[in-house]
């Protein structure tokens, strides 16, 4: 499970056999979410946090925004 910090939900995740990094794209009308795995985004975070000498204990990342069907995008 992962929480939608933004939403104070939690939802399935997609990969539980696994930890990883993703976001979740929240659409702003009906608080529906996807999740993204995304490596590269996780690898940046990391090297980031190492840079600054801090630990990451948690991670979660939200994008929030309108999809392509309530803009009329096909």
């Amino acid at each position: 499970m992962a929480r939608i910090e933004s939403r104070n939900a939690v939802v399935p995740c997609a990969h539980p056999e696994r930890p990883h990094a993703c976001v979740f794209f929240v659409r702003e009308r009906c608080s529906v979410s996807v999740e993204a795995e995304n490596r590269a985004l996780e690898h940046l975070i990391a090297r980031d946090a190492r840079t600054l000498g801090f630990e990451i204990n948690r991670r979660v990342i939200e994008v929030q925004g309108t999809c392509a069907q309530r803009r009329g995008v096909s």
